[in-house]
């Protein structure tokens, strides 16, 4: 009969430091820990803002992602029905493809594996023409994109602006306003 382990297999770390929603894997990322620890939050406040800091850095990285994959996925479907009609009127470049190779070289390209490009360039189709025309496509969706991570970025700068003067807050009421310097006088 096999014995039951007396302890759990796996065990979690968390920082005593770390409030909850960054201890916890599935809500912070390592990045968030990283900034959290670089930030170094002393008091309640200082934290209550980094962890704010912190959330608004993860929503540019998502908008930003968001965009991103907008763009490509919208471009390779565009290089994909390049392909086809190319493959399709006998104009295939190095070698004809089947439907399921077409799909694997525009996923590989979209996800910006190596060789891809290269691959996409082979064919004779232009993927900086793709992306340019992926964007006029959805121009009024990115510009709203982009709008919003303006605001991201100005609400950055006025959180940081704030951590700031709180550190500096604080150091300021941690030192010693008048010091007295005892024994060794040489008068």
């Amino acid at each position: 009969m096999a014995r039951k382990p007396s302890k759990p297999a796996i065990h979690t770390l968390e920082s005593p430091a770390l409030p909850s929603t960054l201890s916890n894997p599935s809500v912070g990322s390592d990045l968030a820990i990283q900034l959290f620890h670089e930030l170094a939050p002393v008091s309640a406040y200082e934290k209550l803002v980094a962890q704010n800091i912190i959330a608004n850095e993860q929503q540019a990285m998502d908008l930003r992602k968001r965009r991103d994959a907008i763009l490509r996925h919208r471009a390779g479907d565009m290089i994909a029905l390049k392909l086809v009609r190319r493959r399709d009127r006998k104009e295939a470049g190095p070698d004809p493809q089947s439907d399921a190779d077409i799909r694997e070289l525009v996923r590989a390209w979209i996800f910006c594996e190596q060789g891809a490009s290269g691959a996409i360039a082979d064919h004779d189709i232009d993927e900086e023409r793709a992306l340019t025309d992926a964007y006029i496509e959805y121009a009024d969706l990115l510009n709203d994109i982009g709008k919003q991570l303006n605001q991201l970025e100005n609400r950055r700068r006025r959180l940081r602006d704030d951590y700031r003067t709180l550190q500096i807050e604080r150091h300021a009421s941690e030192t010693i306003e008048d010091a007295e310097i005892l024994g060794g006088s040489n008068d």
